[in-house]
């Protein structure tokens, strides 16, 4: 039902050319939960979290959210591989959604049918949260800069 939601609202151009499909399939995850069923935001990134160090066993098999932009980039591979492009897109699009807030995905959605990238409205939607960073909160670490991924 995602998918067709997000086709409806942005149009089949944009998703087929805009949107990466590890948002698509994130987002789908944060609504039928397949893999991971906690209802509180936080709770479910931690899960996906949980799930991800096991199918990266242990962050030693990390897959870039931009291997898995494409349709073909997400499902190229055997089932270890697309369960680890799942678990990949449900733990950015989790975090994501924490800091996007109750009406982040409103928000994104209406900035791209304003003409915005996806990149822009994405990061956009998160950096007006009025959820503040914590302590508590794991980082991503999808989102550690490359020279912080490798051991020196």
């Amino acid at each position: 039902m995602s998918h067709t939601e997000l086709l409806k609202r942005l149009g089949w151009w944009k998703i087929t050319t805009q949107v990466p499909q590890w948002f698509n399939e994130g987002i789908a995850l944060m609504l039928d939960n397949r893999f991971v069923s906690n209802p509180d935001r936080i709770g479910k990134y931690i899960d996906y979290m949980d799930e991800w160090l096991y199918y990266t066993r242990g962050g030693q098999e990390i897959l870039e959210l931009e291997n898995i932009q494409s349709v073909k980039g997400f499902f190229n591979g055997n089932q270890q591989y697309v369960m680890l492009a799942y678990m990949t897109s449900g733990l950015e699009v989790s975090y994501w959604l924490i800091f996007a807030g109750n009406n982040g995905f409103e928000i994104f959605l209406d900035q791209m049918n304003q003409g915005s990238s996806f990149s822009e409205s994405y990061h956009r939607t998160e950096q007006t949260s009025h959820f503040k960073r914590s302590k508590r909160l794991p980082v991503n670490p999808l989102r550690l800069p490359d020279s912080d991924k490798t051991d020196k």
